[in-house]
């Protein structure tokens, strides 16, 4: 069973559900990657309904209960995936092609992410726009993809910083959180004490914190949103692929919703680099500074 299925199944029990039952249905909807390593009890609490009513829920959606609910989501998670796989026989009888081997687990993974993240969006997007200020965090192998990400936040939305949660300056960045303010955690692909620990602290200043992670990924507590990513990969560390485009349509559902803010912050933008290119030397300077070095050589 493929994920969209499991959400026609919850969608599909919406109309004759109870209030409570409802409100069970749409959050599993909405989160249910978190429920393959999540269990009964944390997730009912994450939903704010009742074991029993989360169990009804599941039953009315047309599982045995939550047990085999959680099981089918888990076998929709990637498989363990080696370098040795490249080298696996095709099912044709001859080995497959690196290339075509990448591209195809890459597109396997954008397929997955248009499933999992397509209810959660308009969530995301809001929680982004609501936000005063927002500090991405992330160390290690991922401190590169979160300053990647919170660049490209900041072109869009303005007021965005990114600090590595194992670095010096992390602490004053939770000294100077505001309870408006928003934190996305980001610990893909890897899992880092240093990023759980800066969440942790973070809650204490802010109620709004957005994690970001892979399938398999366990959400930190006190967490607002988990956003899981797909990231099974043919090589021997896991794609960023799906993290890329999560970029792109986060920018195309920014300028959707807030066009405004976003072409402002884009303006502004666009005048920096025209200053810094007014610092630059004139071309000509450029190549006449050239040439007089190579003279003298």
């Amino acid at each position: 069973m493929k994920i969209i299925e499991i959400h026609k199944k919850l969608q599909g029990a919406l109309p004759k559900a109870s209030p409570r039952i409802q409100k069970a249905l749409v959050w599993l909807a909405q989160h249910t990657p978190e429920v393959a390593w999540n269990g009964l009890e944390r997730v009912s609490q994450e939903a704010g309904v009742s074991p029993a009513t989360m169990v009804r829920a599941v039953q009315s959606a047309g599982f045995a209960g939550y047990v085999e609910l959680q099981r089918q989501v888990r076998d929709l998670g990637p498989s363990p995936s080696l370098a040795w796989r490249l080298f696996r026989e095709h099912e044709s009888g001859g080995p497959e092609d690196v290339i075509t081997s990448v591209v195809r687990q890459e597109t396997s993974n954008l397929e997955q992410l248009g499933q999992i993240l397509r209810p959660q969006l308009p969530a995301l997007v809001t929680w982004l726009l609501q936000r005063r200020r927002i500090v991405v965090v992330a160390s290690l192998m991922t401190a590169a993809l979160a300053d990647h990400l919170a660049l490209h936040l900041r072109l869009l939305l303005g007021a965005v910083d990114y600090v590595d949660a194992s670095s010096s300056e992390a602490w004053l960045r939770i000294r100077d959180l505001k309870p408006e303010d928003g934190v996305i955690g980001v610990s893909y692909p890897r899992y880092s004490e240093a990023t759980a620990a800066f969440l942790a602290r973070a809650y204490r200043r802010t109620p709004h914190i957005m994690f970001l992670t892979d399938l398999s990924g366990v959400s930190p507590k006190n967490v607002t949103m988990t956003v899981r990513l797909p990231s099974a990969s043919e090589s021997h560390y896991s794609s960023t692929v799906a993290l890329m485009s999560l970029i792109q349509i986060l920018a195309h559902e920014l300028a959707t919703r807030d066009p405004e803010r976003v072409r402002r912050n884009l303006d502004q933008a666009d005048m920096v680099w025209r200053e810094l290119n007014g610092l630059g030397y004139p071309e000509s300077m450029l190549i006449r500074e050239q040439e007089e070095d190579d003279d003298s050589d």
